[in-house]
C-alpha cells in the first residue's frame, strides 16, 4: 500500500490565507435612510419611512423624476432622478453601506385643489432643508446648530404664481420665534407658521467614553509598556487595531482596538530587515492600507522608513536617508507623519529634532513623495522652511490639511502652539496664543464629523519638576473659515472652546514624547492619545443629539 506524502507547503499556505482572512474589516455603515426628497420644486415630508409631498395643481404625477438624498455609502433603489408614475403610492428601498441593512420608503404625492392658495416652495440658502406641511400649514427650516437664524431670507413661491406673500419673498426675518406668514390671491387668503429646526452639530461632548485604556490613570498598563525609561515612544490607530512602537523592545505592537482585554502582538520582522539606527524603531504610523513605521538615527547615519502591508506581512525598506542637511548633522526619525495610501500615493514629512546631536533650531520639514508605493526623491527631498519659527523643540509635527478648497501645513512641537501655515512655509496664517493652548500640546489632528470641525491634541505628561497631566485636548474650530476658527482660540475663549480634556496619567516625559490619531466613521469618532511613560488611551465619541 503506498502511503501518500503529508503536503506542507499546502497547509502552510491555507493557514497563512486563514490568518490573513481573520484581520477585522473596517466596519460598514448599517444606515438606510432617505434624509431628503424633492420633486416639482417640493420638498417632501419625511415621517418614519413614509414620505408625503403635495405638488401643484396640473403637475403630471405620470411622469415624475424626484431628487433623493441618502445615507453616505449606501444605495437606493430604484435610483435617484429615474422618472416614475405617482398615481399610487411608490417605494424606493435603501441599502445600507454593510449591504444588509434595508428601509423601505413608501412615497405619496397629493395634487393641490386648483382654488388653493399656498406657498409651494420656501428655500433658505443656510438650511438643510425646510418642510412644508400643506395640511397643518406649517413651514420648518431645518438649520445646523450654530448657524445665525436672526436674519435669514427665504426665497418664496406660490400657488398661483401671482399670489401676494407677507413678509414678502427676499427679505430678512429673526426666526429666533415663530415668523407668521400670509399668503393671498383674490378674496382669499392663507396664513403659514415658520419656524427654524435647529439641528445638533459636532459629537456628544457629555456622552464620550473610554473605548480602551492601557494607561497609568487607568491603573490598566499592558504588560508591554512601562512606566518609566521613554521607551513606548509612537502612536497611532487605524479602524481595526491600535499601534505602539516601543524603541526598548526594538518592536512595533499591536491590539484590537474593539477588544480592551486583548494582549498585544507584534509586527513581523523574522528576516531582519529592521536593523541599524540609534534606535531600530521609533515612531509609527497605521493607515487603512498598510503601517509605516521608522528608526531613528543622526549624524549622517540612515534615517529609515519601513512598511508593513498588512499585520501578518514582514516589512520592506521604503526609505533610506542620509541625517545630513547641507553638511550638517540633524537626527531624523523620532517622530514622522503620513497622508495617502502607502502602497499608493502619498506625502511623507519629517522635522529634525533639535538640538542633541543635531540642528541648534529646526525650523524646516523634508517631505518625500510616494508614486505607486514607490518614494520617488529618496536622496532629494523638497526642504520647507517656515517662517516666524525659532524653534519647533522635540517632536516637530508637520500634517497637510485641506479645509474650504484650500491646502494648508499644521505646524506643531514642544516649544510652539499649533499653527496653520501655506503649503510652502512662507507665511504664517495663524497665531494662536501659549496663554491659549500651551506649549507641550503634541502631535494634532483636524478633522470634520457631523458638521462640525475639531482640533485634537495630546498632552505628554510631567517633565522635570513640572507636574502636568498626560492626555487629550479636544477644540471646536467649527467655522467657514479655519483659519478664523484657529484664530478665535484665545486666553479668553479657550474655556468655551476646549469641549473634551481627558487625563490618564502624570508620569515623567523626559522626551516629551506623545501622539494623537483619530479614525472618523459615520457614526462615531475614535480618539486616540498616547504618552511615554503613561501608555495611552482611546476614547469614542457620538453625534450630538
Amino acid at each position: 500500500m503506498l502511503k501518500s506524502k503529508f503536503n506542507w507547503r499546502l497547509l502552510t499556505l491555507a493557514l497563512v490565507t486563514f490568518l490573513s482572512s481573520c484581520e477585522k474589516e473596517p466596519e460598514l455603515s448599517s444606515d438606510a435612510f432617505i434624509t431628503n426628497f424633492s420633486v416639482s420644486g417640493v420638498t417632501g415630508t419625511i415621517s418614519g419611512t413614509s414620505i408625503t409631498a403635495d405638488v401643484p395643481y396640473g403637475t403630471d404625477v405620470k411622469n415624475l423624476a424626484p431628487s433623493i438624498s441618502i445615507s453616505p455609502g449606501a444605495t437606493l433603489t430604484p435610483a435617484s432622478g429615474l422618472a416614475r408614475d405617482f398615481t399610487s403610492p411608490v417605494s424606493y428601498t435603501v441599502t445600507a453601506e454593510d449591504g444588509q441593512t434595508t428601509s423601505v420608503y413608501s412615497v405619496t404625492i397629493t395634487v393641490l385643489d386648483p382654488d388653493s392658495v399656498v406657498i409651494s416652495s420656501f428655500s433658505v440658502s443656510e438650511a438643510e432643508s425646510v418642510d412644508i406641511d400643506q395640511n397643518a400649514k406649517t413651514i420648518v427650516i431645518n438649520i445646523l446648530a450654530g448657524k445665525d437664524i436672526t436674519a435669514l431670507v427665504p426665497t418664496i413661491s406660490t400657488i398661483p404664481g401671482d399670489a401676494t406673500v407677507s413678509p414678502a419673498s427676499g427679505s430678512a426675518q429673526d426666526f429666533t420665534n415663530p415668523v407668521s406668514y400670509s399668503v393671498t390671491a383674490g378674496s382669499k387668503t392663507t396664513t403659514y407658521s415658520a419656524s427654524a429646526n435647529i439641528i445638533p452639530t459636532g459629537i456628544k461632548a457629555d456622552g464620550v467614553v473610554t473605548y480602551f485604556d492601557a494607561s497609568v490613570g487607568g491603573s490598566s498598563l499592558k504588560p508591554e509598556q512601562g512606566a518609566s525609561g521613554d521607551n513606548e515612544r509612537g502612536y497611532s490607530m487605524n479602524s481595526t487595531h491600535i499601534y505602539m512602537a516601543d524603541k526598548g523592545d526594538n518592536k512595533i505592537y499591536f491590539w484590537d482596538v474593539n477588544d480592551s482585554n486583548s494582549s498585544a502582538e507584534a509586527l513581523p520582522d523574522t528576516g531582519g530587515v529592521v536593523s541599524g539606527g540609534v534606535w531600530r524603531l521609533a515612531d509609527v504610523v497605521a493607515t487603512e492600507n498598510g503601517i509605516l513605521g521608522s528608526n531613528m538615527n543622526w549624524a549622517g547615519g540612515a534615517f529609515k522608513v519601513y512598511r508593513w502591508n498588512s499585520n501578518t506581512s514582514e516589512p520592506t525598506v521604503i526609505l533610506e536617508y542620509e541625517t545630513k542637511d547641507n553638511g550638517a548633522n540633524i537626527r531624523l526619525g523620532d517622530h514622522f507623519t503620513f497622508t495617502g495610501d502607502p502602497q499608493g500615493n502619498g506625502k511623507l514629512y519629517a522635522m529634525p529634532f533639535p538640538g542633541f546631536n543635531s540642528v541648534a533650531n529646526n525650523t524646516f520639514v523634508l517631505v518625500w513623495t510616494m508614486e505607486n508605493g514607490v518614494i520617488t526623491d529618496q536622496a532629494n527631498p523638497q526642504k520647507i522652511e517656515f517662517a516666524e519659527i525659532q524653534k519647533a523643540g522635540n517632536y516637530g509635527h508637520v500634517t497637510p490639511i485641506s479645509s474650504g478648497g484650500t491646502d494648508y501645513l499644521l505646524v506643531n512641537g514642544a516649544n510652539v502652539v499649533p499653527a496653520l501655515y501655506s503649503t510652502d512655509g512662507a507665511t504664517k496664517l495663524t497665531s494662536v496664543a501659549s496663554d491659549a493652548i500651551g506649549v507641550r500640546a503634541m502631535g494634532g489632528e483636524i478633522f470634520e464629523f457631523n458638521n462640525a470641525r475639531y482640533l485634537a491634541l495630546t498632552l505628554t505628561g510631567s517633565e522635570g519638576s513640572s507636574v502636568r497631566d498626560a492626555g487629550i485636548l479636544l477644540y471646536d474650530i467649527s467655522g467657514e473659515d479655519i483659519v478664523e476658527a484657529m484664530n478665535s482660540i484665545t486666553a479668553e475663549t479657550a474655556g468655551d472652546k476646549l469641549v473634551l480634556a481627558d487625563s490618564y496619567g502624570q508620569n515623567v516625559n523626559g522626551n516629551v514624547a506623545g501622539d494623537v490619531k483619530v479614525v472618523v466613521g459615520t457614526d462615531q469618532v475614535l480618539m486616540l492619545s498616547g504618552a511615554a511613560n503613561n501608555g495611552f488611551r482611546v476614547l469614542k465619541a457620538v453625534k450630538s443629539e
